[in-house]
């Protein structure tokens, strides 16, 4: 079975508020993401990364994030990962183990943004499920959309024994083609048919080889070319990934992502 290990570096959550999000956590992935998708693991806290057992997929809470914005993320622990995990403060990501991994900004609503990534790691630990539908409601199935399960309903939580977790949507968000009278697309029951956004949510897609988030802001749905139509490199299309199309972050963080990567080709 998956361990999932959660290590504070703040020194901000008392241990009895990490035990606390730990056992609701737990019940999380066992009693409401289990039925829907199959997928188990253990859940623990760790004071350091030494104390883990080796393959542990590690989440970190940390003080700050590397780009503005951007509340939480997950990736794989590689190498280049390392550029984007090391944080202002200097935080480690790793050992180049390959495993999955997670960063969270500590904030009053940390337990939402961690769950979120312990909830898509599980789904879609190595960034690679993409399914191909209709994204942006053109009547066409040319999209390959990214199976992150908390984004369209990011905005979302429900409480757990009294900790706050991330709300998420089911498979048959993805598979359906139309909505089914009386089928739940989500697990707090918020949106009523397939490939919808909640308000505060979005979800990204690839779109011959361009990529597009549609997110959804005073209940108005916006589609957006993430980078214009300029091609990336591989390192940049690494930090695209990982700090707008992996985790949770604002619209206003996206603006500035963008910016950054442009700023930084023609400079």
């Amino acid at each position: 079975m998956i361990n999932i290990g959660i290590i504070d570096l703040t020194g901000r959550i008392s241990f009895t508020d990490m035990q606390r999000a730990i056992a609701a956590f737990q019940i999380q992935v066992d009693r409401d993401l289990f039925p829907a998708y199959g997928k188990e693991a253990k859940i623990n806290y760790y004071s350091t990364q030494s104390d883990a057992p080796a393959g542990t997929w590690l989440t970190w809470i940390v003080d700050s994030m590397d780009t503005e914005g951007l509340n939480g993320y997950h990736f794989i622990d590689n190498i280049s990962s390392k550029i984007v995990g090391t944080g202002i403060k200097g935080y480690a990501v790793g050992n180049n183990s390959g495993n999955p991994f997670g960063l969270v900004k500590y904030s009053a609503n940390w337990t939402i943004t961690c769950s979120h990534e312990v909830l898509e790691k599980l789904v879609n630990p190595y960034i690679k499920i993409q399914v191909k539908l209709d994204a942006d409601g053109d009547g066409v199935s040319d999209e390959e959309l990214l199976m992150e399960i908390a984004d369209p309903v990011q905005a979302n939580a429900y409480e757990i024994d009294g900790v706050k977790v991330s709300n998420f949507v089911y498979p048959a968000y993805y598979s359906d083609l139309a909505a089914v009278p009386g089928r739940k697309y989500d697990y707090m029951g918020i949106i009523t048919r397939p490939k919808e956004i909640a308000e505060g949510g979005y979800f990204s897609f690839k779109r011959a080889g361009q990529w597009i988030q549609g997110y959804r802001f005073r209940n108005i749905v916006t589609f957006k070319k993430l980078l214009g139509g300029d091609s990336l490199s591989s390192d940049e299309m690494g930090l695209l990934l990982k700090q707008v199309l992996i985790g949770v972050v604002s619209i206003l963080g996206v603006v500035i992502i963008v910016k950054l990567l442009k700023r930084k080709r023609n400079g």
